[in-house]
């Protein structure tokens, strides 16, 4: 590796955040939020979809607005599309309540057929 390569990569703050793990990434059409280090220091939590839960998982998939799209077993949703409601903070981590679905700018079917 080159001197200049080097001296880029130790400052280069994307570089220096990346940890070895895949970043959970929003699942929400046009979210753009991830689970890395600015985002846990925001605050922002990320919830896994209902995939034994065939109802739940229905509203959490209409919400996402990404037709033909199916979840994978680390696809989530975070925690700013979901109403302080959906939340369980009592322990020492936060959770989402077992019926908790995602309302919080989430997709429309107007706001699609608007872009159209």
């Amino acid at each position: 590796m080159t001197r200049d390569l080097a001296r880029w990569i130790s400052s280069c703050h994307t570089c220096l955040n990346r940890t070895k793990r895949k970043w959970l990434r929003c699942s929400v059409y046009n979210c753009n939020n991830c689970c890395g280090p600015v985002e846990r220091g925001l605050g922002l939590t990320f919830h896994k979809f209902p995939l034994d839960n065939a109802a739940l998982l229905a509203r959490w998939l209409k919400a996402v607005g990404r037709p033909y799209w199916h979840p994978r077993l680390r696809s989530s949703i975070c925690s700013t599309h979901f109403t302080e409601e959906c939340f369980d903070r009592s322990g020492e981590k936060v959770s989402l309540h077992p019926d908790a679905v995602p309302t919080l700018l989430v997709h429309s079917d107007s706001a699609v057929r608007h872009k159209s």
